[in-house]
């Protein structure tokens, strides 16, 4: 019986220190966080570890990562003021430092660079928000985009929104060249979740560089969904853009109803 128990012992005491060496520290909750320190630790979030965890930046990560952390869901990360460098081709997929984010997701001061190209939904941060039931706000603040954006429908922040969503206080000065839609901020606007934008800063060059007839560029949000389901406030564009479609004062491209 004693020496069940010590080989039980062993077990979970090798689990916990196999999951520890999945990061460069902490214990992924709110008091210890996963410490980010390489590529290597970006890349190791994924199937549970993207789930219900806590992360924390501890420096910038300057080894290009190529490839998006493709699920974070009731999670959190905090860059710390610290950046990570993108190099990353979609080849007509979507691509973002993160691909998809549900669920109370919190990503907050982190900066990112580099460059995001040849992909569908494309974005410094966020290529889209997944559908699902909890309708837990998500939380968008004090982010930096210096990425060079160029796909279909390209933003600095956020590509699309179906979730409840606040961004706060965020800038994006990389440049976004799209084929469809392009913005400072988000690309795809809310969705139809209960979405708030404010404080937010575009300063860098935007340009809708294709021929369809959903072509439109603006220095916020493409779309501002009517019925007071999306609000956007106290937010500047202080950069030129090229747009077929013309945004009604250089923050929204246009109010539709879907």
């Amino acid at each position: 019986m004693f020496k069940n128990i010590i080989k039980i012992a062993i077990i979970i005491a090798m689990t916990s220190t196999t999951m520890l060496a999945q990061f460069s520290g902490g214990a992924g909750t709110e008091a210890s966080p996963y410490q980010i320190k390489t590529k290597n630790d970006l890349m190791n979030i994924r199937d549970e570890f993207a789930i219900g965890h806590h992360y924390k930046l501890m420096n910038d990560i300057r080894d290009s990562l190529r490839e998006p952390i493709p699920h974070f869901e009731n999670s959190t990360f905090d860059g710390q003021g610290y950046k990570i460098t993108l190099a990353m081709d979609g080849d007509g997929s979507n691509m973002a430092l993160f691909l998809y984010i549900c669920d109370g997701v919190e990503i907050m001061n982190l900066v990112v660079d580099g460059y995001v190209k040849n992909c569908f939904w494309c974005a410094g941060f966020i290529a889209a928000t997944s559908y699902d039931t909890t309708n837990k706000t998500i939380l968008l603040k004090n982010l930096i985009n210096v990425t060079r954006i160029e796909g279909e429908y390209g933003a600095g922040i956020t590509s699309n929104m179906h979730q409840p969503g606040i961004i706060e206080s965020c800038i994006n000065i990389g440049t976004i060249i799209s084929e469809k839609q392009s913005a400072g901020i988000t690309a795809g606007s809310a969705g139809g979740a209960n979405s708030t934008i404010f404080n937010c800063i575009n300063a860098s060059f935007l340009k809708g560089d294709g021929t369809s007839n959903f072509l439109v560029t603006s220095g916020i949000s493409v779309n501002e969904r009517l019925n007071n389901i999306h609000s956007i406030s106290n937010c500047l564009n202080l950069s030129p853009f090229e747009s077929k479609i013309k945004p009604k004062n250089g923050i929204v491209g246009f109010d539709i109803p879907f």
